[in-house]
């Protein structure tokens, strides 16, 4: 009922999920601070789930569409697997647009003290669009990079999809 309402100029409900990065044994994304100064290796993106092409971050200028295009609202709608990068990740890890990038469904689980990792299907994201932060500030209070330095913006329903493989993948773990 609040999204219809005549004050509410944008309404965006998406939810935030990690995708796992997969290409082959011990190879990571390269994420880069934005200074330069050192490498940070990561496995995960976050996929950020959106309702419609008029997301809350675009609309609010959190971000700005450097290169590509955006989700249409079809694609929302029928949960098509393609999003939106930070241009520094595609800049360093040589990705392109219409690039696909691979990741996997993994679950882990940590009892005793042990940690056991489970490893499910494959998926790849298109890479539409590179999108860049307008903000100077891209350290958190603890020194890191900002999380949504590595965000995917995805189409809520294809972000809800991956979720629901895990959750079975844990199920069936257990």
């Amino acid at each position: 009922q609040l999204s219809t309402h005549p004050a509410v100029n944008v309404f965006d409900m998406g939810h935030q999920y990690p995708f796992v990065y997969y290409r082959g044994t011990n190879t990571n994304l390269q994420v880069f601070r934005i200074d330069d100064n050192y490498v940070i290796y990561t496995e995960e993106l976050y996929g950020r789930g959106v309702v419609s092409e008029n997301f809350f971050d675009l609309n609010s200028k959190k971000i700005t569409i450097t290169e590509g295009r955006n989700l249409t609202q079809s694609e929302i709608e029928e949960g098509a697997s393609v999003g939106l990068i930070p241009e520094f990740v595609a800049k360093f890890n040589l990705i392109n647009i219409g690039d696909k990038i691979p990741f996997r469904h993994q679950i882990g689980d940590k009892r005793n003290h042990q940690y056991a990792s489970y490893v499910g299907e494959s998926y790849e994201i298109e890479v539409i669009g590179f999108f860049k932060l307008n903000t100077d500030e891209i350290y958190n209070e603890k020194g890191s990079l900002k999380e949504e330095y590595y965000y995917i913006y995805v189409a809520e329903r294809f972000l809800n999809e991956r979720y629901l493989v895990d959750k079975q993948m844990y199920a069936d773990a257990q």
